[in-house]
């Protein structure tokens, strides 16, 4: 039992210990003054007694403590109490990159890449301070990994941190700082460092999370040290499938001269992001347009301290510091083993050029909105005919419980050409990367039909669409696996979306013939017995004398708001919005809002609370009916505060116009961030298109590579009709859609990590 276990030292109280190494205890703290968990970090006593490591440990915590960044520890406090050394920093449950590559081994490339792009961010805002952390390894990292948050790493331990202006990698006293695995060798020779002496340690680790072993083990430390200053690095041969270019950027990130490393830490990261893209077999990663600005981005960090055993079979090779003698001796010894003729396999050429890095100084890029990596969670299936997936949803199963199933519904060619209604369902809980079809009868048949919108309500999912020329409902109870038919008549028409009202369960789209948008009418079925049966609403601000058609539904200050088009006598599709109060008494917004030159459709709404404007996306274009491919359209959007007063957004010079196609489908609120998922022209071909927004106004777009597929050599066309926000592991969002080579359509489903959010 620790003696300090529940008293107080330096104004904390100590609960328990959460970390031990040689010459430090980390505990578990309340912060007394500020009324918050903490760790702790205590020194031994004999450091305090040595006057120039006091001085230069309390000198450095200060200097760590200016580092305000959310992805490096949060530093309250360092002083001297009874003899010891202390620094208090914030707590994060969760634990480090040593421990987890010891239990796990070598990490997926796109976890490693997620894990390293928050490292590297918060070592550019270091170096842009002036400060070389000069102790670069995976014991440093600390992986934040809790049920309700996204896992996120953070950069610990600047306690031998150093200003880039004082020389080189040895102390004042002449001892080397660093650990053996991941040292530089300018840190070995006692040349003068610099923020690219930590890209070389964040190499190191780089390979060691895609390997799961670090570059250059060796039987004893001085082995190790010899091939940090004379090995080329290891290839990923057997790790990758197309292992060369990854192979190059590691060389440059461990090329023995600084000069020829990449510059930053983050342009490392975002040449390992390109080359994992290129990989067959891993899922590819975007990197999103970015925007200069003043100031860095900024989170509320959290952080835990601890220790982490190596991984087994492995003989350690952690040195705290080593005198200038041993130095000495292994250094002459690196030297003699040379000149005996060691062979060593020659260096490898440089890699690819850098890009613009993450690093985060006071004129550095950042995301406009949300930097998001995305990859496949499903690839195209060999099945028979077509398969399009149009909406997905999250099911807690069993009911109340926080384990989810993912359910995404769409629609299949069947016999005679016709289609039918398909439902896929993950329950996976690591990857998402295993789909099942339903295999339920019911949604097949000797009509067309295909399902369009799920959700989940009470103990049911439901899932809507059409059957031959009638709106039709399907439910499951067992998250998705089997399904029923409703047998409730809903009339001629197609269901779009649907939300809840209360206890209502309320279902959107149109009334008439689901083919012909010159005779629809808009449509609003309710059921207050989740789905059984449905009452459509009669309203004459639902009809016109041309077509209408409600597109998504939103919950708006205790009422709904519902957008679509109206198709009218002018052969022109023109916006719409209407608001109802309590789902049954509906009022059309003034057309005249939306009344303009050209075709505009409203396909998605969000937004509405707290504080954040409601924001409607869709697309406009001057032919015909946005969307259709070889056609010239805009992504469109539209901006309200009240529901009522709607203002179209100035998109000049953003990334939404242009030449080609930009459609919006679909928009979805994460925290007070918009995504808008659809579709836009590029490379010669429709990719997959994700946008962002802080306030539904500027947008950024997000594309090439993550969405851009090649089946059978040819590239394909991709759209992607819907998103959630999703937290489970190192997901944020699941977006769904299709991927079509211009003979088959494939179902595609997407899944996206945040990397850093405004």
């Amino acid at each position: 039992m620790d003696p300090r276990i529940g008293t107080e030292f330096a104004g904390h109280r100590i609960e328990r210990v959460v970390g031990r190494g040689g010459v430090s205890v980390v505990y578990l703290a309340e912060h007394l003054r500020l009324g918050r968990k903490v760790a702790l970090k205590v020194l031994a006593q004999h450091l305090a007694e040595d006057g120039a490591f006091r001085e230069r440990f309390i000198r450095e915590s200060r200097m760590a403590a200016t580092l305000d960044h959310p992805n490096i520890v949060t530093v309250y406090d360092a002083g001297e109490v009874d003899d010891c050394l202390y620094i208090s920093m914030r707590y994060v449950e969760g634990s480090d990159l040593s421990k987890i590559l010891s239990s796990e081994g070598a990490l997926h490339p796109a976890r490693a890449i997620l894990l390293l792009s928050h490292v590297a961010t918060a070592l550019d805002a270091a170096h842009a301070h002036g400060l070389v952390h000069r102790d670069v390894k995976p014991a440093n990292m600390l992986v934040e990994n809790t049920a309700d948050r996204l896992e996120r790493a953070f950069l610990s331990d600047f306690g031998i941190s150093k200003r880039t202006t004082t020389g080189s990698g040895l102390t004042r006293t002449g001892q080397f700082v660093g650990t053996v695995d991941y040292v530089a060798p300018e840190q070995i020779s006692g040349e003068p460092i610099d923020g690219r002496t930590d890209v070389y340690s964040l190499g190191c680790v780089l390979f060691q999370c895609v390997a799961g072993r670090v570059p250059f083990a060796g039987e004893t430390e001085i082995a190790t040290v010899y091939r940090q200053l004379n090995d080329a690095p290891p290839s990923l041969e057997g790790y990758l499938d197309e292992p060369d270019v990854m192979d190059a950027v590691i060389a440059k990130a461990m090329a023995k001269s600084k000069e020829e490393r990449y510059p930053t830490c983050g342009s490392l990261i975002e040449a390992a992001r390109v080359s994992l893209a290129g990989q067959k077999n891993a899922p590819t990663v975007v990197r999103p347009v970015m925007r200069s600005v003043e100031t860095s981005v900024s989170e509320p960090p959290t952080e835990v301290i601890a220790t982490s055993p190596r991984r087994p079979r492995r003989r350690p090779a952690r040195w705290g510091s080593i005198g200038v003698a041993a130095l000495a001796l292994i250094v002459l010894a690196a030297a003699v083993l040379a000149n005996n003729g060691a062979e060593r396999e020659p260096p490898r050429g440089p890699g690819p050029g850098s890009t613009a890095g993450s690093g985060t100084t006071t004129t550095a890029p950042r995301p406009a909105q949300l930097q998001i990596a995305w990859g496949l969670l499903k690839d195209p299936q060999p099945l028979t005919g077509d398969q399009v997936v149009s909406d997905v949803v999250a099911v807690r199963d069993p009911p109340g419980s926080r384990h989810r199933t993912l359910v995404a519904v769409g629609h299949v060619n069947g016999e005679g050409g016709l289609d039918d209604s398909a439902v896929w369902y993950s329950s996976q809980t690591t990857q998402w990367d295993q789909w099942n079809p339903s295999p339920s009868p019911s949604l097949t048949g000797p009509l067309d039909q295909r399902l369009l919108a799920v959700a989940v309500s009470g103990d049911r999912v439901i899932a809507g669409g059409w059957q031959g020329n009638d709106a039709a409902v399907w439910f499951s109870k067992d998250a998705g696996v089997t399904w029923s038919l409703s047998a409730a008549d809903l009339g001629p028409g197609v269901v779009r979306d649907f939300t809840h009202l209360g206890s209502t369960l309320v279902a959107v789209g149109a009334a008439g013939s689901a083919f012909d948008a010159s005779v629809q009418d808009a449509a609003v079925w309710t059921s207050d017995d989740d789905g059984r049966t449905w009452a459509l609403m009669s309203d004459a601000d639902l009809t016109g004398p041309g077509g209408q058609h409600i597109w998504s539904v939103e919950t708006f200050d205790g009422g709904l708001v519902a957008v679509g088009h109206e198709y009218g006598t002018d052969l022109t599709y023109d916006a719409a919005v209407w608001t109802s109060p309590d789902g049954t008494d509906w009022s059309r917004v003034d057309p005249a809002t939306f009344d303009e030159p050209g075709n505009q459709v409203i396909t998605g709404i969000a937004g509405g609370i707290d504080g954040v404007p409601l924001v409607a996306v869709g697309c406009e274009d001057d032919v015909d009916r946005c969307g259709i491919e070889g056609k010239d359209s805009d992504a469109a959007v539209w901006a309200s505060d009240d529901g009522e007063r709607w203002t179209k957004v100035e998109l000049a010079g953003q990334t939404l116009v242009g030449t080609g196609v930009q459609t919006m489908y679909a928009v979805s609120l994460s925290g007070a961030v918009f995504v808008a998922v659809g579709t836009q022209t590029g490379n010669g071909n429709l990719d997959g298109a994700v946008w962002t927004s802080s306030d539904g106004r500027a947008w950024s777009l997000q594309r090439a590579p993550g969405f851009v597929r090649v089946l059978g050599g040819d590239p394909d066309d991709q759209v992607i009709r819907a998103l959630i926000p999703f937290r489970r592991k190192t997901l944020s969002f699941v977006a769904v859609g299709v991927a079509d080579n211009g003979s088959d359509q494939d179902a595609v489903i997407w899944g996206g990590s945040v990397i850093t959010q405004a």
